[in-house]
């Protein structure tokens, strides 16, 4: 593949898992968990949400700054190739 041969598309990039979950079962719609097997009950995957839990408490846009870093990190890396988001 050369450059710009992919569309990352990604609508749901920026809402938070709690919100689809409310929407989720506020309109009834059936859902399954996590069946993967390094899935929600793992420990790393409880640490990850614990730390993020954590330092949203302690600096309130510590997501929406992660996610920034995320995107320029990759615009940095991705886009002088080709690739656009």
């Amino acid at each position: 593949m050369s450059g710009g041969d992919i569309a990352f598309i990604r609508p749901l990039a920026y809402v938070r898992e709690s919100e689809v979950m409310r929407l989720v079962m506020a309109r009834g719609i059936p859902f399954s968990g996590c069946n993967c097997p390094v899935g929600e009950d793992k420990t790393r995957n409880r640490i990850k949400r614990n730390l993020v839990r954590e330092n949203e408490k302690l600096f309130p846009k510590f997501v929406e700054n992660t996610f920034r870093a995320f995107i320029k990190d990759f615009r940095e890396k991705y886009e002088s190739t080709g690739f656009k988001m």
